[in-house]
């Protein structure tokens, strides 16, 4: 299987929320990721955009490559 690293900036307070709960499920932080981007990606469009159209995210436009 091919995989692809993506790093992302998270505030540290939901960072720290993220790491306890993996720990407390013991699982990985990967694999805890990995769920919750699969998760996400379920719902379809109309879902997900409802949790970006209350503010703007800042950063450089991405490759799907």
């Amino acid at each position: 299987m091919l995989t692809k690293q993506l790093n992302v900036e998270l505030p540290e307070m939901d960072a720290r929320r993220i790491k306890k709960d993996a720990v407390g499920l013991g699982v990985t932080l990967n694999e805890y990721a990995l769920r919750a981007f699969q998760s996400f990606l379920s719902k379809n469009k109309e879902q997900r955009q409802c949790h970006f159209s209350k503010r703007k995210i800042m950063g450089r436009k991405i490759s799907t490559k």
